[in-house]
């Protein structure tokens, strides 16, 4: 299957590719190093009017796994099929099979809207009950042919059953996604209302359909990462795709008892916090959220030993106060010193306990707040962790009275995962000595979604982390211009994002300031240095355009303001001088710290080339799509030194800028295919819908098939993050025999 050999191809940590798979699962963490691991959960959402046909005929082999959450207000009312392959109505005996997942107001046990299951083979259909419904994520598994049914919340097994057996293969009818099918040609029963972030099938232990949630333009729908085809609608309106916002988790059972991130905070009666987190296995007591557990003052929020969500938070001693049963619901927590309040909210709002602190509080933590555990103090007073927490943390703020102190965000740099605070500019991760300022924008993974995007900042980039260099092989002239996308690191010294001996651009730290500048070789053979923004650069995601042509540059800040910088320049530049490098200087060093996400070449305004970061047989470098050649790094021996962040154009990995274009062959004769989507850290080849082994690059050689035939050659294309992107189909007649063509 499609989606084994990229993932036997693929080594990162926090992809599509495993992603929604892992969101299934709850496995979040890498097995081997135990890191926090963020994750964006892409949804397809339903209004009750749609259905997708997956196109497979159910059987008593089949096991089905869904993820899914109902959204309706009202979504008790009716029962509402999540996915389902009913016979119908009017047939009896062994052609009465029926299988599915829904969402059911009747229950015996007063369970209203648990999710419930149908199976049988006979009209003595058996209609089995899970866990009460709430409007939460669920992940339903259906096994027939082992016969096991579970139901999952988070990393907690909360149901299972054995469901009757269910019958002959002969009568089965399609899988329908959002809804059940009760024949072949018969409108589907009642729609479900609410979300879906996967589908599996598997047919006899073999997976046959792996569909994630899908967009590209007005194109939503379900996208099978076996096939590469997208299904979908195929009645009903437009489905919303959206995400989740955007979390980092840790896991209590790695790296000996769990990770931690260090606030540096010390808090006093004067603190106010609040988090937005979930517990993903209440089952396990004494987790905490974050907290201080000992010393001169108690401060924490966790699960106490009877699995209630509870807060301590008084001089010296623990003031323990439970709240509601432990979950794995969403929730707000609001511990507020200067007011003596608590309170918990729901992701809604809607305030679920409430409380006032009447205790005493008048020191200061004896250590800083830690968020996934407590802290303590050992015998020589150096902090310990204390009760680590299976948690995901969506964000968290810190007061100091009425001055945020801390304003902790998911995200991702350069590769690790951790919260940045976007008060301070500093990034905490797990490894506590990697808590300073580093690139805080542009690139970094900041999901705080709207319904229907993913966020611009989640483009791919190349990473320089000095001494790496990209050589193209030509000189600068005076009928050049460049357009580049970047960011630079803005706390160490002078750094090239391009440069020759006489020209290019550098970022400098000089007195105070902070500039990116220009470096132009001037009309009178000398050297100008030119400021190209305000002396306060910040390490975020900047656009600038050099035209030696015309003689300026044009900076352009994130926010859109740009500012024009004129150039007195020669009428030709010394070509001896000029062979340029990219992330780098010709003469005397000059590295950098910068991430390149496009790199574009103009010659008398007519574009030659356009360098955009990509993966060449485990290399990192960039690909000309105007050239058509892969340039990595050329300054340093192993040519591996550059840092590479894939995610698609668009930032959900789905854009391919070149697709490949089809022809017609004759006997004896071979066609290229070329395709290429920046980011991708790989690339599968399909023909006629079936993977071409080790058809695995950017270009595939297409040789002569059966006369009179056409195949269709599609690529699709994977990422280090956010997924799989499908090219365009190309077509190729194979002619007949004896037909002559004629090369012009």
């Amino acid at each position: 299957m499609l989606k084994h050999i990229l993932a036997a191809r693929k080594h990162v940590a926090i992809g599509l590719a495993v992603g929604l798979a892992a969101l299934a699962t709850g496995a979040f963490a890498d097995a081997a190093t135990g890191r926090v691991r963020h994750m964006a959960d892409t949804y397809l959402q339903s209004d009750g009017t749609q259905i997708i046909d997956t196109g497979f005929i159910a059987t008593t082999n089949m096991r089905v796994e869904v993820v899914f959450e109902p959204i309706n207000p009202d979504f008790t009312k009716y029962t509402r099929y999540v996915w389902g392959s009913n016979a119908s109505a009017s047939s009896s005996g062994a052609a009465q099979m029926r299988f599915s997942t829904y969402v059911q107001n009747n229950d015996a046990a007063k369970r209203y809207g648990g999710v419930m299951f149908i199976s049988g083979a006979s009209s003595n259909t058996t209609w089995q009950g899970g866990i009460s419904a709430t409007r939460s994520r669920i992940k339903a598994v259906l096994d027939y042919r082992n016969r096991v049914i579970e139901q999952w919340s988070g990393d907690v097994k909360c149901w299972n059953g054995t469901p009757n057996n269910p019958g002959f293969e002969s009568a089965g009818f399609p899988v329908v996604l959002f809804g059940a099918c009760q024949n072949a040609n018969a409108a589907p029963t009642p729609s479900f209302i609410g979300r879906i972030y996967s589908f599996a099938i598997y047919d006899k232990g073999v997976l046959v359909r792996d569909m994630v949630p899908y967009g590209r333009g007005a194109v939503t729908g379900m996208l099978d990462r076996c096939s590469g085809k997208v299904y979908t609608k195929t009645r009903g309106n437009a489905f919303v795709l959206g995400t989740d916002d955007g979390y980092v988790r840790s896991d209590r059972a790695k790296l000996g008892g769990g990770q931690w991130l260090d606030t540096g905070f010390y808090a006093d009666p004067q603190t106010k916090i609040e988090v937005d987190f979930r517990f993903m296995d209440p089952s396990t007591k004494q987790q905490r959220v974050f907290g201080v557990d000992q010393g001169p003052f108690v401060c924490v929020l966790y699960i106490n030993g009877s699995g209630s969500l509870a807060w301590g938070l008084q001089d010296d001693v623990g003031n323990w106060q439970p709240m509601i049963a432990a979950d794995t619901a969403r929730h707000t927590f609001t511990l507020d010193g200067p007011n003596s309040t608590i309170r918990l909210a729901g992701s809604d709002g809607t305030v679920q306990w409430e409380g006032t602190v009447g205790t005493t509080r008048t020191k200061t933590t004896c250590a800083p707040i830690t968020v996934f555990g407590g802290t303590s103090t050992n015998g020589t007073g150096a902090a310990i962790l204390t009760n680590p927490g299976s948690v995901c943390i969506y964000g968290m703020k810190i007061w100091n009275g009425a001055t945020l102190v801390r304003d902790y965000v998911p995200r991702v740099v350069d590769g690790v995962e951790g919260l940045y605070d976007r008060e301070n500019g500093t990034f905490v991760t797990v490894d506590t000595t990697k808590s300073r300022a580093r690139l805080s924008s542009g690139g970094d993974v900041e999901c705080v979604a709207t319904s229907g995007t993913l966020a611009d900042s989640m483009d791919a980039y190349l990473m320089d982390v000095g001494g790496q260099a990209i050589e193209p092989g030509y000189t600068v002239a005076r009928n050049m211009r460049f357009e580049i996308d970047f960011a630079m690191d803005c706390f160490h010294g002078t750094q090239y994002l391009y440069g020759t001996d006489m020209n290019g651009i550098y970022y400098q730290l000089s007195s105070g300031s902070r500039n990116v500048s220009g470096k132009v070789r001037n009309a009178s053979g000398g050297t100008s240095w030119l400021w190209l923004n305000d002396g306060k650069a910040t390490p975020s995601r900047y656009r600038v355009t050099v035209d030696y042509k015309n003689s300026k540059i044009q900076f352009k800040y994130p926010d859109g303001t740009i500012k024009d910088t004129a150039m007195t320049l020669p009428s030709e530049f010394p070509a001896a001088q000029q062979t340029m490098l990219i992330m780098h200087t010709r003469a005397g060093g000059g590295g950098s710290l910068a991430r390149v996400y496009s790199f574009a070449v103009y010659e008398d305004d007519v574009l030659t080339h356009r360098y955009t970061p990509c993966v060449e047989n485990g290399v990192a470098g960039m690909w000309d799509s105007v050239g058509k050649r892969f340039l990595g790094n050329s300054k340093t021996a192993d040519g591996k030194g550059f840092t590479f962040h894939g995610a698609g154009m668009d930032g959900g990995g789905m854009a391919f800028t070149e697709h490949p274009q089809g022809g017609r062959l004759s006997r004896g004769h071979t066609l290229t295919l070329t395709a290429f989507a920046p980011g991708a850290v790989g690339y599968q080849w399909l023909k006629n819908g079936a993977i071409v082994e080790g058809a695995t690059g950017r270009t595939l050689e297409v040789a002569y098939g059966e006369g009179g035939t056409t195949d269709t050659y599609q690529c699709v294309s994977h990422y280090e993050l956010f997924g799989y992107g499908v090219s365009e189909v190309a077509q190729v007649e194979n002619l007949p025999s004896g037909t002559a063509v004629i090369i012009r």
